[in-house]
């Protein structure tokens, strides 16, 4: 069933996910982000790129909103080798939501339910990213409340998650490396670029596609494309050359 987006919210979505892209350095990313998913109901996140170990979503995030403690006690008692709710959400392979449940028939369970309520954790949704083969790359985003669980919320909270990691490896990207890519958009067609314009908001292939009246097959060919006239590795690397390029253009307009 489609979710029908009313306009005003779209608006909203779209100034959040400006906000992240011009974020200027990761601590703003942070500060931006956790403001757009406090916007959707949520009350912190954690973001982890490209990790070996699953649970390092949890133990060595990226970047992560929630207070230090918190992470420090549930890597200590090693909680994170019998979570359940975690284990339930790196099982899907598209974004899923957990709720707390303190009469789970499992007493460890119950243990951990009690922790993440003394830390006002009611609910989660764990939102998976393109990672690197072998790796695996997420955001998690905990909730005081469980009325958040909403499919248009958990689609909002899924480009938001796109549009931070992309900005997140652009503010980790060497300058000089990107400044000398950034000369091959000269390379893009007008076409070519707009599909990297509308990547670098967080949309996927399958969306751009409808967007721009395309095949899924064709959004692809171009993407390819792409990559190889940039001399990039990935599809995120691409991203971030185009939002180096639009970032330097919003300064030198507000200068």
């Amino acid at each position: 069933m489609t979710v029908e987006v009313p306009v005003e919210e779209l608006a909203q979505l779209d100034e959040q996910v400006v906000k992240i892209h011009t974020a200027s350095d990761i601590c703003e990313l942070v500060e931006v982000l956790t403001g757009a998913i406090r916007w959707l109901g949520f009350d912190d996140l954690a973001i982890a790129v490209n990790k070996r170990n699953p649970y390092d979503s949890t133990l060595t995030p990226d970047i992560c909103s929630r207070p230090e403690p918190f992470i420090g006690i549930y890597q200590k008692r090693r909680l994170f080798e019998n979570d359940q709710y975690l284990k339930r959400c790196l099982s899907s392979g598209t974004p899923k939501w957990a709720t707390v449940d303190v009469n789970h028939p499992e007493p460890f369970v119950r243990e951990l339910s009690h922790f993440l309520l003394s830390h006002n954790i009611h609910s989660a949704v764990h939102v998976p990213l393109p990672a690197k083969k072998g790796c695996s790359s997420s955001m998690i985003a905990t909730a005081s409340r469980t009325d958040v669980q909403r499919t248009d919320i958990l689609n909002k909270l899924a480009i938001l998650a796109r549009a931070a990691m992309m900005k997140l490896e652009l503010l980790r990207s060497v300058p000089c490396e990107l400044a000398d890519k950034e000369e091959r958009l000269d390379l893009l067609t007008a076409q070519q670029i707009e599909i990297l314009k509308w990547a670098g908001e967080g949309k996927s292939n399958s969306t751009i596609a409808v967007i721009m009246g395309l095949s899924k097959a064709g959004v692809d060919y171009h993407f390819r494309a792409i990559i190889s006239k940039l001399g990039v590795a990935s599809r995120t690397q691409a991203v971030a050359i185009i939002a180096r390029q639009n970032d330097a253009a919003l300064r030198a307009k507000n200068a």
